[in-house]
């Protein structure tokens, strides 16, 4: 089958017509890519900056709660406060615990002496 030149014109116009439509197609496909890419990218670049803030009032609200605002005692200085009062507690019910134990223990040494 021998094609003569200008069959082989009219084909390779024809070919490179259709590649040529081809690569316009992708190069569109491309460009709406690119675009949605980029209009992705700043949404997320805007939720990203709002969730930045929202992290920082809750850091700010935790640091407020941890150690006090304005005179008010924090979660820390409370906790300390209640370790303290809890070991008097322990202190003064060790004390008294002794003390019922000694006059137990000296009443009955006064029964048996006598």
């Amino acid at each position: 089958m021998v094609r003569s030149k200008t069959d082989m014109k009219k084909h390779t116009n024809s070919s490179s017509g259709r590649a040529v439509e081809r690569l316009t197609r992708v190069e569109v496909r491309l460009d709406s890519i690119d675009q949605t890419t980029r209009e992705g990218f700043q949404g997320l670049g805007a939720q990203l900056q709002g969730m930045q803030e929202c992290v920082h009032q809750i850091d700010a609200k935790m640091d407020a709660s941890l150690h006090g605002v304005n005179d008010q005692p924090g979660i820390v200085v409370r906790l300390d406060r209640l370790e303290q009062a809890h070991e008097r507690a322990r202190w003064l019910t060790r004390a008294i615990a002794g003390t019922v134990i000694t006059l137990v223990v000296g009443a009955l040494w006064a029964l048996i002496k006598g």
